[in-house]
């Protein structure tokens, strides 16, 4: 009794965490309706290493890079987005950046294994979208602060999209 006791405990404690990782929220959401989702593959991440010093200083050491554009249009859809970022840090997510506003929101989140942070996750939303930038591997915590106060990781997505901007047929 007290083993099926604590293999349900497991599973709901994982069931519940597991539902605030970017794993879960990614598959949830990627394919929902005016969805943009971008997944980096590895053999990309050396491409985008050679891009620029900026470039190869971020992604240097990252493993995994996740984009996604989510439609807000619904009450409803931006409560539940909404609701997700804001509860991560009850997981082991440490909120390091906030702004809020009538416009929009803009949050970075960082967990952390010693001197290092290991995932790095950017929200940011207006009042039509919002976008969650994540980024898995070891990265300096100063260049992580420095990229929260100086709007470096909006500059990384725009670079990022555009370096996966589907391309269009030339016609001959």
């Amino acid at each position: 009794m007290n083993r099926l006791l604590l293999v349900l405990l497991a599973v709901t404690l994982g069931g519940c965490s597991g539902s605030k990782g970017i794993d879960s929220f990614y598959k949830a959401h990627k394919n929902d309706p005016e969805v943009m989702a971008v997944r980096v593959p590895e053999v990309m991440l050396s491409f985008l290493r050679t891009a620029s010093p900026e470039m190869r200083e971020l992604v240097g050491n990252a493993r995994d890079i996740r984009y996604m554009k989510l439609p807000l249009g619904a009450e409803e859809r931006e409560k539940e987005i909404n609701s997700w970022v804001d509860n991560l840090d009850s997981g082991s997510y440490i909120e390091i950046y906030r702004r809020n506003s009538e416009m929009g929101k803009n949050v970075v989140s960082i967990r952390e294994n010693g001197r290092s942070v290991k995932e790095v996750l950017v929200y940011t939303s207006d009042l039509n979208t919002g976008s969650i930038l994540y980024f898995s591997g070891d990265f300096a915590p100063e260049k992580i602060r420095e990229m929260a106060n100086t709007q470096g990781f909006d500059k990384f997505a725009s670079s990022l999209l555009l370096e996966f901007k589907p391309m269009t047929p030339v016609s001959e």
